[in-house]
């Protein structure tokens, strides 16, 4: 949960006709899926 913790800090903005987008791309660089 700590990525989407750091993607929450993200400062945000308007583009176009959209609110609160990143001013800043985001970007995940890999991802594993694990077992619960």
């Amino acid at each position: 949960m700590d990525v989407i913790e750091k993607m929450r800090g993200v400062p945000t903005g308007r583009f176009g006709m959209h609110a609160d987008v990143p001013k800043e791309p985001v970007v995940i660089n890999s991802a594993t899926i694990i077992s619960e």
